[in-house]
């Protein structure tokens, strides 16, 4: 049965701090790096790794010992002119604000993300056996709503944490979420 492991980045100072972080190529922090060395005895075997080529995505492939492809299209969200902000910032001009219904000003829609999450996907359909991808929060997010054909703004009620994993499989011809946000 073919399994597609999503594992999300180490902490960075910004993950810790709430900051949205796209494109600022921010390195794990002391805490971030104990995180993924914690995760290592934890994974089985890959037949393909697909990496971020963000610093904080190829630090946690190389911690965990796993070389790969490096893929653009699992980078995170653009945040736009919310790059650096908090959730809390944005929100006190445009309460009514969520990456996941908004997308980013001068950034990426939700469509932007969503098609990137398709081809993605569609790439990982090809291979046979167990395909592991680093990656980085909302993007995962989004790639979990879209495997399972939701719309974006499932991707609101997903949980991601560093140094996470999240297991997808099929069950009976079901797509599902094996395991969800799984730390050690």
């Amino acid at each position: 049965m073919k399994k597609l492991y999503l594992i999300r980045h180490g902490e960075t100072l910004w993950s810790k701090s709430g900051q949205h972080t796209s494109y600022t190529d921010l390195e794990l922090t002391p805490h971030g790096i104990n995180q993924v060395l914690a995760m290592r005895a934890h994974l089985p075997l890959f037949d393909q790794v697909l990496i971020s080529p963000l610093k904080r995505a190829a630090k946690t492939a190389e911690l965990l010992g796993l070389t790969g492809s490096t893929v653009k299209e699992l980078v995170e969200w653009n945040y736009g002119i919310y790059e650096g902000k908090t959730s809390k910032e944005i929100k006190s001009q445009c309460p009514e604000w969520n990456i996941f219904t908004h997308g980013a000003l001068f950034g990426e829609t939700t469509e932007e993300v969503i098609n990137r999450a398709k081809k993605i996907l569609n790439v990982v359909d090809s291979y046979e056996g167990t395909t592991c991808l680093i990656s980085s929060g909302h993007f995962i997010r989004v790639l979990i709503a879209t495997y399972l054909h939701q719309p974006c703004s499932f991707g609101k009620n997903v949980l991601i944490s560093t140094a996470s994993i999240t297991i997808l499989s099929e069950e009976k011809g079901n797509k599902v979420i094996e395991t969800l946000n799984q730390q050690f």
